[in-house]
């Protein structure tokens, strides 16, 4: 399982012991005060945690007094994230503790069994989605990881040139390729085009993904396109596949 962080985490505590007594509201960052409920959990490995956590080591805003009941709203509560004191809320301090997270709606596939989204789990992100995995997908099928959902595989006749780029003997860390990339029908990369009706300003993240290597300045208009790649000079040698919205290719690396 993959390290829970972000900028915002939802952490829900196992309760360590009930109080009778009323507990001072604490400062959390990007929420409001509550009145607190329990302590957390502290962990040195997933083992020590419930059902659907994970032992989280992080940089986290707590509150000044050691003493406090820590988080209020019932078994969950928003929290950020830190590097330094001035990320924290006035009455906390950002410490490195190892705490029980909530990591979602699952921990394995058998929590998303006969779940509506799907009958996978994201162990990264906590959730039941239709696929991890282009296996977890049909024929002419593969694995839209964004959104955990198998899209189809469309035969967009695609040609790019050049079909190798040459890294090996290079100076620099980096060289560069002016790919272009030509298909049919059913290839409409006017997405990436910002004059066009149909540009999506996401959609560089969302619907290109070329691997280890990076783009550069793009020009695009239907069934046609030109990107500007950057190719690591120490990239293994090999095949790389290249992926253009549901359009598939690929390119050598010598």
């Amino acid at each position: 399982m993959k390290k829970v962080s972000g900028a915002l985490i939802v952490v829900s505590f196992l309760l360590c012991a009930f109080t009778a007594q009323a507990a001072s509201s604490v400062d959390a960052p990007g929420i409001m005060s509550a009145p607190q409920a329990a302590t957390p959990v502290f962990c040195s490995s997933d083992a020590d945690c419930g059902d659907l956590q994970a032992c989280l080591t992080e940089a986290i805003c707590m509150p000044e007094e050691p003493d406090a009941m820590v988080f209020g709203v019932p078994s969950a509560a928003l929290y950020a994230t830190c590097t330094t004191d001035e990320d924290c809320d006035i009455g906390s301090v950002c410490e490195e503790v190892s705490i029980c997270v909530d990591i979602g709606e699952c921990a394995s596939d058998e929590d998303c069994i006969g779940n509506p989204n799907g009958e996978r789990c994201n162990t990264e992100t906590g959730t039941c989605v239709e696929c991890v995995t282009d296996e977890d997908c049909g024929d002419l099928e593969w694995c839209y990881d964004t959104t955990g959902q198998c899209r189809p595989i469309l035969n967009c006749e695609l040609k790019t040139r050049p079909l190798k780029v040459k890294v090996s003997g290079k100076r620099k860390t980096y060289v560069t390729a002016g790919l272009k990339v030509k298909g049919n029908e059913n290839f409409d990369p006017s997405i990436f085009n910002s004059k066009s009706e149909n540009y999506d300003p996401n959609a560089v993240v969302n619907e290109l993904d070329l691997g280890p290597f990076t783009a550069g300045r793009i020009r695009a208009r239907k069934h046609f396109m030109k990107i500007q790649l950057i190719v690591p000079t120490d990239t293994e040698p090999g095949i790389y596949e290249l992926r253009f919205l549901n359009c598939f290719s690929e390119i050598e690396i010598k």
